[in-house]
């Protein structure tokens, strides 16, 4: 594989990671213009065949443009993107694992879970607040990133901190800055219907309440087995948007509380 030059930096392709229907994720390393490498991460590109697609590029553009805006330690980084050619591509951190296979592994502890909740939370909250929707929250797109030691390459420290990735179905809250209309293109791939509320995957109905349905579904798949959550993650999971949470805060309001009670 050919290294890329982009603006001070190369870029050294090192293999690919995984690909969808629309794009591919690469394995890269960041080299400044010293020659000195920056460390590794992914890059995930649109594919040709996709940027046929208006409305996918599009899309593709505003999940790099909504993503990098949401500068938090639980939302995974934009750290460099070129969207003025015909296959754009963004560079993001190099996940470790994704929450699913931790999830499918077996060996998360109840402390560690409960952790991982928090950090959804707080990811999706400043989410939230920065005025967006995730719409297609699940574990497969909560990746744990590993915290690196610069000091010894290729060396991490353990318990990385999990972050939530994949803006593909992002949503402004503000109508005049969203004004993309998603086509069938787009729709049939809306989420994943085990994860979404039933006025979402339905009725196309999108709310902040959505979003907190899909955490309860991760919530539930984490199983914590603690006193008192299971009320946490029904409320989550209400079939009635408006008997749900109304936003993440009270959520990790009740989660706060119910961790106190139990110490």
């Amino acid at each position: 594989m050919m290294d890329e030059k982009f603006r001070s930096y190369t870029i050294r392709r090192l293999g690919e990671l995984g690909s969808g229907g629309f794009g591919r994720v690469e394995k890269v390393e960041i080299i400044n213009k010293f020659g000195e490498s920056k460390g590794y991460c992914a890059r995930k590109i649109l594919l040709p065949e996709a940027c046929r697609y208006d409305e996918v590029k599009r899309r593709f553009i505003r999940e790099v443009i909504s993503q990098s805006k949401c500068t938090h330690k639980n939302v995974v980084p934009v750290y460099m993107c070129n969207l003025q050619i015909d296959t754009p591509w963004f560079i993001m951190d190099l996940a470790e694992n994704d929450l699913f296979k931790d999830i499918k592994d077996g060996t998360l502890p109840s402390s560690e879970k409960l952790r991982i909740i928090n950090m959804i939370l707080n990811g999706v909250g400043y989410i939230h607040k920065r005025g967006y929707l995730h719409r297609d929250i699940k574990p497969q797109n909560i990746l744990k990133i590993a915290h690196f030691d610069s000091s010894v390459m290729d060396s991490y420290k353990e318990n990385g901190d999990y972050k939530i990735s994949d803006f593909g179905l992002v949503k402004n809250t503000n109508p005049e800055n969203d004004s993309t209309q998603l086509t069938r293109i787009g729709a049939g791939e809306m989420g994943t219907q085990y994860f979404s509320a039933p006025e979402a995957w339905h009725l196309g109905d999108f709310t902040v309440q959505s979003d907190i349905y899909s955490i309860g579904k991760v919530i539930q798949l984490l199983d914590v087995g603690i006193p008192g959550i299971e009320q946490i993650v029904g409320r989550c999971l209400e079939w009635d948007k408006y008997d749900r949470y109304d936003s993440v805060e009270s959520l990790k309001n009740d989660l706060i509380n119910l961790d106190r009670e139990g110490q």
